[in-house]
């Protein structure tokens, strides 16, 4: 395989000395004056870019930290605020939408205090901001916006998609028009959407989730104009997909076309640069093993999942390395792959109800070209379950991550085998014994110091969620209920009434409402995808999460949060799904309805708190 730095533009993260590379960012964030390396990348000039960088080169060959401290203090502002104006969204109501019908007094206090947490997250881009795009790091947006929480304090790509689906269930649609109209200013400057709103991530993406967006707005509010004036832009976002993160590739002799993530620049990550830099040159010794490792992290940090051992290749093609061994551009992700496949389904029903055929039939080839490599190099017959595929050693790699299951979600799965892979998925979850944890389903089994390991991740529990649903199999259903109900649990556990709500990016999986750890920073507060998932399981169970320690069949309009999908499903009784069980009258059928019907705690203990 030829050297993957060939494919890399030499380009540093944004055209910037300050923000992107050069030798005033490499000196200063060197020097630590900070203790996260994003807080000097965040930081608006005093000045002219073209005079900060003339006042640094006036300082002594090599400044000391003091001379740096006193640098910054005169050409830096410390006060963040000064990106943004007050905003609150007209269409905030104080009892939301997703409440109504909610009578347990838990659940709408919980409710109540993540409703209130879309107030405090709401932000727009300053006037100052706009006038002087130059002195800021961060790009202009023309509507308001949610905010992940803590540290955060731009828009993340993927984080959004959660962040929209619980506004949308809180009724807040034109919140929601504005962020999609953000995405759509983002697409026509950049040609995609950044990782996240910084200059200094303009040259990497993100998991790319506008069309499913765009989808489930669509479903809530039958707005077709607004999916057919930015069609074009759907279509320039997975233009910039195939064309920049697609490749060919040949096994057993066949040939697949494969998504994976990457990066447009080289160079060090400017928001973790200190991090990056001392991990490069104390295990690399040339320039080439320092480069290809900067690559591996910004391609890990477009996945998301920044930084877990699901990026890891060892000697031994395992995972049981470090950060010097990544080599996430070489790993075909089940997620982005599954990811792209719905994003075709998508846009071939968008161009449907739009009667535009031609395409239509496009993006369905498209989709069946995604779903062959799915089928045949992710899926493992033997595990019956989906794994990254090492491009390296032309292998499948056989490890738990919380990822596997995303094809459960897109339903990247020939239509027939739904109920199959459903039954498999619940196997498969069993097998590992990740259903367990008090906590929730961690995004892998393995303890190591990487924040998207050993911790549990809201949208990893939606997806999984959601997916064993959407398999209509009755033993899915009722292990996706006590997940989501256990899910529940956690956050009404740190968010308890006559206490400060403290709603966690991550969580512990071993202590319940606890928060997680790991990772290059401390655990944040907030938080977007966190409140999201928790009011989509609210709307999908309602009450029935307290009221019930394992899934009501009779409540079947509570299975799915997709209006559309349910108004074409047909209903499933439990005799057809016990009928048509593979395991039926199996010590493995036992185990799987005892399982998927056991509690991980009684919610009265939670609720009496």
């Amino acid at each position: 395989m030829a050297s993957i730095l060939d494919s890399v533009p030499d380009k540093p993260p944004c055209d910037s000395e300050i923000w992107g590379a050069g030798k005033l960012i490499d000196t200063v964030q060197r020097a630590r004056l900070f203790s996260d390396s994003k807080a000097f990348v965040d930081l608006k000039l005093l000045h002219s870019e073209e005079l900060v960088i003339s006042n640094f080169k006036s300082l002594s060959e090599s400044p000391s930290k003091e001379e740096l401290e006193a640098f910054v203090k005169e050409n830096f502002s410390l006060h963040h605020e000064q990106e943004f104006d007050v905003w609150k969204p007209t269409d905030w109501k104080e009892t939301p939408q997703f409440l109504r019908g909610i009578t347990e007094t838990p659940l709408r206090h919980v409710g109540l205090e993540v409703n209130k947490l879309w107030k405090m997250l709401s932000r727009k881009c300053s006037e100052d901001l706009k006038a002087n795009p130059d002195k800021y790091s961060k790009v202009f947006l023309p509507h308001g916006f949610i905010m992940p929480g803590g540290r955060f304090r731009e828009i993340y790509y993927w984080d959004t998609y959660w962040i929209v689906r619980g506004l949308l269930l809180s009724g807040m649609y034109d919140t929601v028009k504005g962020i999609m109209e953000n995405f759509f200013f983002q697409v026509s400057e950049f040609g995609y959407i950044p990782n996240g709103t910084r200059k200094y991530y303009t040259r990497r993406s993100q998991p790319p989730y506008l069309t499913s967006m765009m989808s489930k707005y669509v479903e809530a509010t039958e707005d077709m104009m607004f999916l057919e004036n930015h069609m074009d832009l759907m279509e320039k976002e997975l233009d910039f997909y195939e064309k920049n993160r697609c490749l060919k590739y040949a096994h057993g002799g066949k040939e697949y076309y494969v998504y994976r993530y990457f990066a447009d620049c080289r160079g060090p990550r400017p928001e973790s640069y200190a991090e990056d830099v001392e991990v490069a040159e104390e295990l690399f010794e040339d320039e080439a093993g320092r480069e290809e490792f900067y690559l591996h992290m910004k391609a890990a940090a477009e996945s998301g999942w920044d930084f877990s051992s699901r990026w890891f290749i060892d000697e031994h093609k395992g995972n049981a390395g470090k950060l010097s061994d990544a080599k996430t551009s070489y790993i075909v992700p089940v997620d982005l792959n599954a990811l792209m496949y719905k994003n075709y389904r998508l846009m071939e029903e968008f161009h449907s109800q739009l009667g535009q055929e031609d395409k239509c039939a496009m993006y369905g080839k498209k989709a069946k070209n995604v779903l062959r490599t799915i089928s045949e190099l992710l899926w493992d017959p033997h595990e019956k379950m989906w794994f990254d595929w090492d491009m390296l050693n032309h292998c499948r790699r056989r490890f738990f991550y919380a990822s596997n299951l995303v094809p459960l979600w897109a339903e990247a799965y020939p239509e027939h085998q739904r109920k199959k892979v459903g039954k498999c998925a619940v196997l498969y979850l069993l097998r590992t014994g990740v259903t367990s944890h008090e906590g929730g389903i961690p995004a892998s089994l393995y303890h190591t110091s990487q924040q998207w390991d050993w911790n549990v991740w809201p949208p990893s529990q939606h997806m999984i969620v959601s997916g064993l649903n959407k398999t209509g199999n009755i033993h899915a259903q009722r292990l996706a209920f006590r997940i989501a109900r256990n899910y529940t649990l956690v956050t009404m556990t740190s968010c308890r009434r006559g206490q400060a709500c403290m709603i966690f990016e991550k969580y512990n999986p071993v202590v319940r409402g606890e928060a997680g750890g790991g990772g290059e920073y401390e655990v944040q507060l907030g938080f977007g995808w966190t409140n999201g998932v928790l009011i989509d399981f609210i709307a999908t169970y309602g009450d029935d999460l307290l009221q019930y320690e394992e899934f009501q069949s009779r409540e079947m309009k509570h299975v799915y949060g997709f209006k559309a999908k349910l108004r074409r499903a047909r209903a499933i009784t439990e005799e057809e799904a016990v009928e048509e069980s593979p395991v039926q009258g199996t010590a493995e059928q036992e185990a799987i309805v005892a399982a998927a019907g056991q509690t991980v705690a009684t919610a009265q203990n939670v609720a009496a708190t």
